[in-house]
């Protein structure tokens, strides 16, 4: 799948590596709902698990030329897509998160969803912002793990064949 120049890679077990290190990064753990920093041996037991569930899209976006800059999840119940996305914190505010988020929506089309849904944290407006831009709708508010958070959704996902 292609998003003028990023690409949708599944991951695989040897983005172990790349998808730890993006995981413990501050600014990620800080717009978590789990603040804590992810061990190795919890990350590769989360990894494997999430790699052999079918429900579980997991996927490296890269570059043309196959260089990691950020990942998205889409995790499946039903018609609904929960999705999680982070950027490699060397390419955020380049319009990436703009590519990524049309790389969710391309997969999510594929897999036949009718919706996408997000939880993002209040404070983290950066990402709220990028899930409104993509015609995402703020469908509630709440506290979650102590921490105030929005959900959004966007309906309608699959493309009417004419």
């Amino acid at each position: 799948m292609n998003s003028r120049q990023l690409i949708a890679k599944p991951a695989t077990i040897k983005d172990a590596k790349i998808l730890f290190n993006w995981v413990n990064e501050s600014k990620v753990r800080q717009n978590s709902f789990n603040q804590d920093k992810i061990t190795w041996k919890e990350h590769l037991t989360w990894l494997k698990k999430n790699l052999e569930d079918k429900n579980i899209n997991l996927y490296i976006a890269t570059d043309k030329h196959n260089n990691p800059r950020g990942m998205f999840r889409i995790d499946v119940k039903g018609k609904k897509g929960f999705v999680n996305l982070s950027l490699d914190r060397n390419y955020r505010g380049q319009g990436l998160g703009n590519q990524v988020m049309k790389l969710i929506i391309q997969v999510a089309q594929k897999i036949h969803l009718r919706y996408l849904v997000a939880q993002v944290k209040k404070q983290n407006q950066v990402s709220a912002k990028l899930f409104i831009n993509h015609h995402f709708k703020i469908i509630k508010s709440g506290i979650k793990n102590q921490a105030e958070y929005s959900e959004l959704i966007r309906k309608n996902l699959i493309s009417v064949k004419k």
